[in-house]
């Protein structure tokens, strides 16, 4: 944000339905924990909408649409983990399955495994799943694009 004059363009998806809608975007400063968040909302008027309704799922209410414990809100950026993350998990509900989202990369590339160093098949453990650590004895190849971290042994 600082690169961009401290602004950000977001564009709505011409999928959206007509309707009025309110949406919330918010900016999390992960510089010190507990995550400082600073929600900004806007009241929106579409007309000659598209055809794409958001789901039950992609549909929240606040406060409940997410949790203080979702890694990332939790993440400290001083840690192992963020050294090693090529991109930041965003807290909350899915995102409006019209969406475009261009994220990016850091240049520190994938985070390390600690799983199965060379997987076979395909991966069976969600994102933000467990796939590792002591004792662990359920399934440890994470589905595409995740790779299975040594600091939480989680997908992420």
């Amino acid at each position: 944000m600082i690169s961009q004059n401290n602004s950000w363009t977001s564009t709505i998806p011409s999928s959206v339905p007509t309707g009025n809608y309110l949406i919330r975007f918010e900016t999390i400063a992960l510089h010190s924990l507990p995550a400082q968040i600073y929600p900004e909302c806007a009241q929106l008027s579409i007309t000659d909408g598209g055809s794409l309704a958001p789901t039950a799922e992609e549909l929240v209410t606040f406060p409940g649409a997410y949790s203080n414990s979702e890694l990332g809100l939790t993440l400290s950026l001083y840690s192992k983990v963020a050294n090693f993350m090529d991109y930041y998990p965003i807290p909350g509900p899915p995102l409006y399955a019209g969406a475009k989202v261009t994220v990016p990369s850091l240049p520190n590339g994938p985070p390390p495994s600690v799983c199965s160093p060379t997987p076979s098949g395909p991966g069976t453990v969600p994102q933000y799943g467990q796939c590792g650590g002591q004792g662990w004895t359920g399934g440890t190849v994470c589905m595409a694009p995740y790779v299975c971290t040594y600091y939480y042994a989680q997908c992420l």
